[in-house]
């Protein structure tokens, strides 16, 4: 029987590469506060805001419960905003050691990024980290196959990926994610899910639940404790899998 080799990686932007939550939390409250729909329950904001890395900013504003529809859609827009005016004000933090790990892993690997932002803020937190050059395949949130299904972003980016690795399926790409609704979208996709823990875990944070939907599969095949050091080789070895053997030409 043929044992997979790894040959690609797909990263979530959100919690692998950066720490969104306290940015994407702030642009949520302002919008609420904004639009005159403010929450009480700022636990409530704090698991909206982190569901939008994975399901967008409106499905998270519809998990707060609004009853007027056009508000809840001004709620998100205003969102997804301010959200970016902080990406490029440099309101947003870079996982340590995300940069050089990616370096590492893209010199065997093929990488491709998945996002629910939009693409110019995608590419300008990438630029601002220098890692433009390494992700061929960006699927964000303003692109084909990057809203709908979160599953969805990772299924197009192993279909983009297999564009420049003819042949590659699903088993032989780590897809790694910072929740645990983006671990149940990598092993929909048919993806080797690997969970890298929060970044800067503080006592009394809200907690990553699974939806319902998310539970049967929101259990990773591996959990990093952190991005920082992560090599092809380490990667493949954690997935007890072989390294792909020769490293990518570019």
């Amino acid at each position: 029987m043929h044992r997979p080799t790894l040959r690609a990686a797909v990263l979530a932007l959100d919690g692998v590469l950066a720490d969104l939550a306290p940015a994407r939390e702030a642009a949520l409250t302002e919008a609420l506060a904004a639009e005159g729909a403010p929450v009480d329950d700022q636990r409530a904001v704090a698991r909206a805001a982190r569901r939008a890395a994975d399901a967008g900013w409106d499905d998270a504003v519809r998990s707060l419960g609004l009853a007027d529809e056009v508000a809840a859609a001004l709620v998100a827009h205003r969102a997804e905003r301010s959200l970016a005016a902080r990406i490029r004000h440099g309101g947003v933090t870079y996982t340590w050691g995300a940069a050089a790990a990616v370096l590492a892993l893209g010199a065997r690997l093929r990488l491709a990024l998945v996002t629910t932002l939009p693409g110019d803020d995608a590419r300008l937190l990438l630029d601002g980290a220098g890692l433009t050059p390494l992700f061929g395949t960006v699927v964000a949130g303003d692109v084909p196959g990057g809203r709908g299904a979160p599953d969805a972003a990772w299924t197009a980016a192993v279909s983009r990926l297999a564009g420049r690795l003819p042949g590659l399926a699903p088993a032989e790409v780590a897809g790694l994610a910072g929740t645990v609704a983006g671990v149940a979208a990598a092993r929909r996709a048919g993806l080797h899910a690997v969970r890298v823990a929060p970044p800067n875990p503080q006592a009394g944070a809200t907690r990553d639940e699974p939806t319902p939907d998310d539970a049967p599969l929101g259990t990773p095949h591996v959990t990093l404790d952190a991005v920082a050091g992560l090599t092809p080789s380490a990667l493949a070895a954690a997935l007890d899998l072989p390294p792909f053997p020769a490293p990518i030409a570019r």
